[in-house]
């Protein structure tokens, strides 16, 4: 794995009744290895379904994904899986937090799905979480468990790292800490992250901008100068 992705012709459509609602309308971008790329658009722009496609969670209708040279939309379930579990991880909008595990539980999870080396304690202080290592989910706040699905997102590892508003629940310093984070896991350890977020001021701080509106990209640009998270006028 490098981590390359190149979205070709990609098309979503979905069945409301007798009528067909393009979710996804031929889409088409790439996004190599070490580039912190941010989606952007409005509620309904085809953000999420572009997402679950790059996450095989969903498969496309036609269009090809391709991975390292691989097509993961013609994987079977057992290669879906698998792509999951070793190449990619993601961090749901809706957290998908284990219940019945505790916040280390659910990072130490994510630990031994990867089977990577991260440091667990480490992640969970970097995210002001680790105080709250032996709570349950129903005993945290939003912010809480937004920042618990973080930390076994970056427990997991792999190579690519999906993450679906992962400032949505945030206050403005936690916030920060999680895009310098993903702002360095690209530029310093190589990773693609792909983020979609409705915060315009994320796209000072990408190197690749992509912004949606009813299920097609409307512009593809780089930025020459990407701003350090830090740096940014939040």
């Amino acid at each position: 794995m490098n981590g390359k992705i190149e979205v070709k012709n990609i098309c979503k459509v979905f069945k409301q009744g007798d009528n067909e609602v393009y979710a996804l309308n031929d889409v088409s971008f790439s996004v190599a290895a070490g580039e912190f790329a941010v989606i952007t658009g409005y509620s309904g722009s085809g953000k999420s379904t572009l997402l679950n496609i790059l996450g095989a969670l969903l498969t496309a209708d036609s269009g090809s994904v391709m991975v390292d040279g691989r097509d993961i939309c013609r994987f079977n379930e057992k290669q879906r899986n698998r792509y999951r579990q070793k190449d990619i991880s993601i961090i749901f909008q809706s957290y998908n937090l284990l219940s019945d595990l505790t916040v280390y539980e659910n990072a130490l999870l994510g630990k031994k799905l990867g089977k990577s080396d991260a440091n667990i304690e480490e992640i969970l202080d970097l995210l002001d979480i680790g105080k709250r290592s032996d709570h349950y989910p129903s005993q945290l706040s939003g912010g809480e468990q937004q920042r618990a699905s973080i930390a076994r997102a970056l427990c997991k590892g792999g190579d690519i790292y999906l993450c679906d508003e992962p400032t949505g629940a945030l206050d403005v310093e936690n916030g920060i800490k999680v895009l310098e984070f993903l702002q360095n896991l690209a530029h310093e350890s190589g990773k693609t992250v792909i983020t979609i977020t409705h915060n315009g001021l994320v796209s000072k701080a990408a190197d690749h901008n992509i912004i949606m509106r009813d299920g097609k990209v409307i512009e593809d640009s780089y930025n020459p100068d990407p701003i350090p998270v830090r740096e940014v006028q939040w």
